[in-house]
């Protein structure tokens, strides 16, 4: 009522509610618009239009939608889905989150795109556009890189699908954040690596003892025999020296 009053008292030129009815087969909607009559005496014009079919339509969108979040929260992915022919889109809450996009901002390619790490931007650009020619399926691994700087690895599966025409006239698509699983097998790399390093170290370690073991043998030798022939200089005796330094020989030879 205040709302056909103010346009009345042109005060508003127009004024537009829904609003139900309860009947014995069951509530009915309607839309209500409210026009100025432009005579001297003044007056609205009144059109109802019924819209319960559209409501209901409303209602099953909304309860697909509720179930679709929950499906893809569940098993944590992001869904979307563009219509070209529509101008339509819609993404799952998962999936805004994952992109770091606002409940109402509305999706495109670009959008998209400008989203994903500069280093893997054109290789997604080229799986999307010959997935686009061919109306295929793409599926591709690649970073996110997100306003606040992180990163983020995701796997994405989309297709366009034709219309009557063969034309692409939408995009479904599905991803999955694999951050964790990227961040988990890069640490075990890493520990494979330090394990490998480690054990070339012992390896080495095991060799110098051995070189050690295998030199000192023949050094001391060397070492002994060299002290016995200061022992033969020093008496005078000669008899054994051809022995002796034939002895350090070997050893030498051996070391």
């Amino acid at each position: 009522v205040a709302g056909i009053e103010a346009v009345l008292a042109d005060t508003e030129n127009h004024f537009q509610c829904e609003y139900d009815c309860a009947t014995e087969g069951g509530t009915l909607w309607f839309e209500m618009d409210v026009l100025p009559l432009r005579t001297r005496s003044g007056g609205v014009v009144i059109k109802h239009r019924e819209i319960t079919r559209h409501k209901a339509i409303e209602k099953e969108l909304r309860d697909r939608d509720e179930k679709i979040n929950l499906a893809a929260e569940s098993a944590n992915l992001a869904l979307w889905t563009m219509n070209y022919e529509r101008d339509e889109s819609w993404m799952s809450d998962k999936g805004r989150e994952l992109f770091e996009f606002a409940p109402n901002q509305r999706l495109s390619r670009e959008l998209f795109l400008s989203r994903i790490h500069p280093d893997d931007r054109e290789e997604v650009d080229d799986a999307m556009e010959q997935a686009y020619v061919a109306s295929r399926t793409f599926e591709i691994e690649y970073r996110l890189l997100l306003p606040d700087g992180k990163t983020r690895w995701l796997i994405s599966r989309g297709r366009y699908l034709s219309n009557d025409r063969g034309e692409a006239s939408e995009l479904i698509g599905v991803a999955i954040d694999v951050t964790g699983q990227v961040k988990a097998d890069l640490e075990l790399r890493l520990q494979r690596e330090e394990l490998t390093r480690l054990n070339r170290v012992a390896s080495m370690g095991e060799l110098t003892a051995s070189l050690a073991h295998e030199l000192n043998q023949p050094l001391t030798a060397i070492a002994s025999n060299a002290a016995a022939g200061k022992r033969f200089l020093a008496s005078g005796d000669f008899h054994n020296f051809k022995e002796l330094l034939g002895d350090v020989f070997a050893d030498a030879r051996r070391a």
